[in-house]
């Protein structure tokens, strides 16, 4: 094995935590090279070359998707804009304004294909079948970049695009005047609180 490639996001937060630490700890082991490719341009590579812009739209829920844009050049897809996340009514506004066929792939076509029917048009639209990112293109492009340069595991991180749905919906038991900085667990616990588990919700009370 010369090089590792792990998919880096955005996605499934806990889905892209554990493929990192993984892909990290035999990277450190084996000594060999580590590279993130982003999920987005790994679902386009599903598609063959062809004259239409491809949007791939990945659920991020709550109405919002991950998105970008790419059209081929020299027989390879490029991206047109930055890697996104924003509400799909938006995005779809957005390619509009570009008045040429769009292909979409991804998860989030499931959920959005009549939206994006009524906001583009049947003509102007089209659906890829195959909807998930596939681990050979990840190796394919993986290989591409670490033929250009040589990343150390380190270097190689998330790509979350937002903040988790810890961070902006806090823990309802989180009191800060007893845990300032972290969430309760086990081991910040002062002694005169223990932590309860009931009906799937962690809380806190004292002894």
């Amino acid at each position: 094995m010369e090089g590792i490639a792990v998919d880096e996001g955005p996605g499934s937060f806990t889905g892209i935590r554990i493929g990192l630490a993984s892909a990290r700890t035999l990277a450190q082991l084996l000594n060999i090279p580590l590279v993130g490719i982003v999920s987005l341009d790994v679902l386009t590579e599903n598609i063959s070359p062809n004259d239409s812009l491809v949007s791939p739209i990945i659920d991020a829920l709550s109405g919002e998707v991950y998105t970008s844009l790419y059209q081929c050049k020299k027989n390879k897809w490029q991206r047109l804009v930055p890697y996104q996340i924003c509400e799909i009514n938006s995005w779809l506004d957005n390619l509009i304004t570009f008045k040429k066929r769009i292909l979409f792939i991804g998860d989030a076509t499931l959920i959005y294909d009549k939206k994006i029917k009524t906001k583009l048009g049947n003509s102007n639209t089209s659906f890829c079948d195959n909807l998930y990112p596939l681990a050979r293109n990840v190796g394919h492009l993986g290989r591409e970049k670490i033929l250009r340069r040589r990343d150390n595991y380190q270097s190689v991180l998330p790509l979350y695009l937002r903040p988790s749905y810890a961070e902006i919906h806090p823990a309802p038991f989180r009191n800060p005047a007893i845990f300032p900085n972290q969430s309760p667990s086990p081991s910040n616990l002062p002694n005169s609180f223990i932590i309860t588990h009931k009906k799937g919700k962690l809380g806190y009370h004292r002894k």
